[in-house]
């Protein structure tokens, strides 16, 4: 297992292997895209209600 890409949010590092496309039919490896980005949506998705929270309890 190799990491090919990392993203790097404020609160979390995501890791992505190779092993999470090998030996997978081009429709399953589109699911698991998906899934990634949905994930990745939710992170943004909280930090960005957090900071909001924070903010609103700044002012």
């Amino acid at each position: 297992m190799a990491i090919v890409r990392t993203y790097h949010f404020d609160h979390a590092t995501v890791h992505i292997a190779d092993d999470c496309y090998r030996a997978a039919p081009p429709e399953e490896i589109q699911k698991r895209v998906q899934r990634m980005l949905d994930i990745a949506g939710g992170v943004l998705y909280k930090n960005e209600l957090r900071e909001k929270l924070e903010a609103e309890k700044r002012d």
